[in-house]
Order: structure tokens, then C-alpha cells, then sequence
């Protein structure tokens, strides 16, 4: 038995406006949502992460201020 191979060219779809129109829609939104979700995800770590930074930057902060009072306690 042999199979014959067709070629198929599709020139025109035929799609009602709306229907795209709707498509178009329904995925713009989703992809709105899925961004907040995402930046939601992400910025907590980033938070706690810039939040911890930030802690520790200020107990250097507080050491360098109590060594420097230390040193010109004595004048």
C-alpha cells in the first residue's frame, strides 16, 4: 500500500472579530494577573533580604559611632 503525500497551503482563516477580540482579552488579563503573583513572589525574599542588609548595616553604624565617641571620650 502506498501513501500519497498531500501539500496543504492555508490562504484565509475566516474568525469572527469578537471571538479574537475575546481571546486576546482573556489572555492579556492572565498574563496581568500572573505578573502580580510573580513580583508578589519575588519581592518578599528580596525584602527580607534588603531588610536584613539593612540591620546589619546599622549595627556597624552603631559600632563605628561608639568606637569614635571611645576614642575622643579621653581629649
Amino acid at each position: 500500500m502506498e501513501e500519497s503525500k498531500t501539500e496543504v497551503v492555508i490562504t484565509d482563516i475566516k474568525v469572527p472579530f469578537w471571538s479574537v477580540f475575546w481571546i486576546v482579552t482573556k489572555v492579556f488579563l492572565a498574563i496581568v494577573v500572573l505578573s502580580l503573583i510573580a513580583f508578589m513572589i519575588l519581592s518578599v525574599p528580596s525584602f527580607l533580604l534588603f531588610k536584613q542588609r539593612q540591620q546589619i548595616q546599622t549595627q556597624r553604624f552603631e559600632q563605628m559611632q561608639k568606637e569614635f565617641y571611645r576614642k575622643f571620650e579621653g581629649r
